[in-house]
């Protein structure tokens, strides 16, 4: 007979696990089963545990599901209970997960079981689940002919309060953005629950702006509403803000939404990353948006195109920030990093020390976060940061996937370009199932193009045929022209440098594209019509 804890660190389970523990109950492993949307706070109380079941000997073991929780939702083909006319037998992903379709506590429930009968073949399980005393509505049969259920908690008449009070005690909380999510949400569940009340999620949209972001994101991927007709997460995020607006104005001060971030990535060098990077900034700063571009190459390309000549002169770049991030990760002194360009442009320089910190970010733990802690402090600031990344996939560019909520990935119009996506995608997919469950591919941006020429047109279409469904391939097209080419040799735009031209015209379509892509279109309309600031 084995004895197994199940635990999703959440209150209940992690105080039935802490309290087995303390009694010395037979217990063989702890199991977590991780869907890579679960709240940072889950994932931080996960490692504290880990770490006190290495001390003793317990083994723990993670579990996920069998392909991403997000190719469930959003891209695995679901053939039609009726197809009617359709002339396609299939959906594409089960969408949002709860109420009815709850897909995706069916898919928890098959990968543990598996998991009991590959590693205890023929051995009764005896599974401890964490479901308090007055919470026994939610027990549940799922029957396999040898697993055992037991409810501690209920044994020990705990209530949830009883729970949350036992892991306070215990030194764990889950406080994300200053707010207990205990004291803001009825359950920390898998943020993109759909069972998720219209409360919760109006203190998700108020307080926790980062997971609000994701959510946006996930919906601009799925036609049906979260929360039914008419309550769509744009719709929502419409009506929470009416609501909140009329609230006392000393509250209104709380309200404050994060900026998009957008991770501009490819490990092929020569793609045109930092001037599309720099254009799309220019662009929407045009539009009265307030921008931050992000430097994370070492050869500092981006700095100097807004003309900082001498970046190597600066006292503060992006490795002393990544240095200020590890040694105290809420340092202020970060923010003598940016820099201005216009009222509406700023960016954050980088030089040849990135090199030695992006190595050092590869031998220490938590490396990958800092650019996340950084932003986190300034991101209220900015309606969009957009991250230039090195021409690899090393620990700069994974910091840019671990903080950014979307990413572009510009391709040159060139066969080996286009072939060499699978690397860069294989990396989103483990950087989503480990550390950015939220993190969304806007899409890709074929760049110097030249429509004249047969392999231009050739890889277009080869693009086209190989992700055009799956990720999507946007309606920008970066024209090949010498003129660009002295944005690096300069500080004026596109814009300045010929705005009637095809390439601006290609970068204004561009920035059209992105507005309308992350929700900001109705304030992009607005800019459009009363001019820019």
């Amino acid at each position: 007979m084995r004895y197994v804890a199940s635990c999703s660190f959440g209150k209940d389970s992690l105080s039935m696990t802490l309290r087995i523990l303390e009694e010395g109950l037979p217990l063989d492993e702890v199991v977590f089963y991780d869907t890579g949307m679960e709240f940072d706070s889950i994932y931080h109380n996960r490692d504290r545990i880990r770490k006190l079941l290495m001390e003793k000997k317990i083994p723990f073991t993670e579990l996920c599901p069998d392909r991403s929780f997000l190719f469930d939702m959003l891209i695995r083909p679901v053939r039609y209970r009726k197809r009617g006319n359709r002339s396609d037998p299939y959906h594409y992903g089960y969408e949002w997960c709860g109420g009815c379709a709850r897909w995706g506590t069916a898919g928890k429930v098959s990968v543990i079981n598996r998991h009991y009968r590959e590693v205890y073949p023929g051995e009764t399980i005896v599974e401890y689940i964490g479901i308090a005393l007055d919470e026994q509505k939610r027990i549940r049969s799922y029957p396999d002919g040898r697993t055992v259920r037991k409810y501690p908690l209920i044994e020990w008449e705990m209530t949830e309060a009883d729970c949350l009070n036992y892991c306070h005690e215990k030194g764990f909380d889950w406080k994300e953005n200053g707010k207990d999510l205990y004291g803001i949400l009825d359950r920390v569940s898998c943020w993109c629950c759909r069972n998720k009340n219209l409360k919760e999620l109006k203190m998700i949209y108020r307080y926790l702006p980062e997971y609000w972001q994701r959510l946006r994101g996930i919906q601009s991927r799925i036609p049906e509403p979260m929360k039914g007709k008419g309550k769509s997460v744009f719709e929502l995020e419409e009506r929470f803000e009416r609501e909140i607006r009329a609230e006392k104005p000393v509250q209104m001060k709380e309200v404050k939404k994060m900026a998009q971030k957008i991770a501009v990535v490819n490990q092929k060098g020569g793609v045109s990353k930092s001037t599309v990077v720099l254009c799309l900034g220019a662009g929407l700063a045009d539009r009265g948006k307030n921008v931050l571009l992000a430097d994370l190459d070492a050869q500092g390309s981006l700095g100097i195109s807004l003309g900082c000549d001498y970046p190597e002169k600066l006292p503060v770049t992006m490795a002393e920030i990544f240095q200020m991030m590890e040694q105290s990760p809420d340092s202020t002194d970060a923010v003598r990093g940016i820099l201005s360009h216009s009222e509406h442009l700023h960016y954050v320089a980088a030089n040849r020390k990135m090199a030695f910190a992006e190595q050092k970010l590869s031998q220490t733990e938590g490396g990958e976060q800092f650019l996340k802690r950084f932003l986190s402090l300034i991101g209220t600031e900015y309606d969009y940061i957009l991250l230039d990344c090195p021409p690899a996939l090393g620990m700069a560019t994974v910091n840019a996937l671990v903080a950014a909520d979307q990413v572009l990935i510009p391709v040159q119009a060139e066969y080996l370009a286009a072939k060499g996506l699978e690397q860069l995608l294989q990396t989103v997919v483990r950087i989503r199932r480990k550390a950015n469950p939220g993190l969304g591919i806007l899409g890709i941006l074929p760049s110097m193009v030249n429509p004249k020429t047969r392999d231009s047109r050739k890889v277009l279409q080869l693009l086209e045929d190989t992700y055009g469904s799956s990720i999507g391939i946007l309606p920008c097209r970066i024209p090949y022209s010498v003129r660009a080419k002295e944005l690096s040799s300069g500080t004026k735009s596109i814009y300045e440098l010929d705005r009637n031209g095809k390439v601006a015209a290609a970068y204004e379509q561009l920035v059209d594209t992105v507005l309308k892509m992350t929700g900001t279109a109705a304030d992009h309309k607005a800019d459009k019509e009363g001019g820019s600031g």
